[in-house]
């Protein structure tokens, strides 16, 4: 039988839908973390051990190249426009809400970071990282997380169209 190319209609590619679910788990988990890091980070406490830091940066990318694809593939060549409409679609609307809050946050943490660190003279007695990097870093995050979430989200609920062979 003769090897098909993947019907680019489908935006979840074949070999990425057995790993939706546990994409979706490991997003949650990290948006969870990270919102809690950076409250603590917000408030002054350290919250989590230094190893944390270097996990929650692996994992932004192990959730997020997958809904990227996913992403791309479902806009297809439509207009930039209305990009995030056919991305989000079959996510609640809570779900929008929290990546648009989660995403104008990151950018305001973001200058607020920028302008701490251009005043103050980074310190860290333990060698891992400081109040403000966990703050900045957390802040974008939970951005990450929270937009690999809705994606996977909506691509998981999307029912399966039918695959038309040739």
């Amino acid at each position: 039988m003769p090897v098909l190319p993947e019907d680019l209609s489908r935006p979840t590619p074949v070999w990425l839908e057995p790993w939706l679910r546990p994409l979706i788990v490991i997003s949650a988990i990290g948006l969870f973390v990270s919102f809690w890091v950076h409250v603590g980070a917000v408030t002054g406490k350290f919250v989590a051990p230094s190893a944390l830091f270097l996990t929650l940066h692996v994992g932004v990318f192990i959730v997020f190249f997958p809904a990227v694809i996913i992403a791309n593939r479902k806009a297809g060549y439509r207009r930039r426009k209305y990009y995030w409409d056919y991305v989000l679609q079959g996510s609640f609307t809570w779900m929008r809400y929290m990546l648009y809050m989660f995403s104008g946050y990151a950018v305001l943490n973001f200058v607020i970071f920028t302008l701490q660190r251009l005043q103050t003279v980074p310190h860290s007695s333990s060698g891992g990282p400081t109040f403000a990097e966990w703050r900045g870093f957390s802040g974008h995050w939970m951005a990450f997380y929270s937009c690999a979430f809705v994606i996977l989200f909506s691509a998981a609920k999307r029912k399966a169209a039918p695959h038309v062979s040739g």
